[in-house]
């Protein structure tokens, strides 16, 4: 995993954040839609594949490589938003 700062736990609940115009601290616990540990060691270890779960109105996407992706859940309007570049 190359991309972003941070674990990709913080860097999923950033990126929500940004796509929320809301701040980090607003966001619900991500332990409460995943186990944020167990998340980032499957990530780091991961050597091909995805993983995705929702969390705050968001389906999130996890790449092997780490790239994030948002679509928001439950709306007719999705909003995708891609980290990376």
């Amino acid at each position: 995993m190359t991309q972003g700062e941070g674990t990709i736990s913080v860097r999923i609940v950033d990126k929500v954040a940004n796509a929320t115009d809301t701040n980090v601290l607003e966001q619900p616990r991500l332990y409460d839609a995943v186990d944020s540990d167990a998340l980032d060691a499957l990530i780091e270890g991961m050597a091909q594949g995805k993983v995705s779960f929702v969390y705050a109105e968001h389906e999130v996407t996890v790449e092997s490589d780490g790239a994030i992706t948002l679509d928001q859940h439950g709306s007719d309007d999705s909003t995708v938003e891609t980290d990376g570049e």
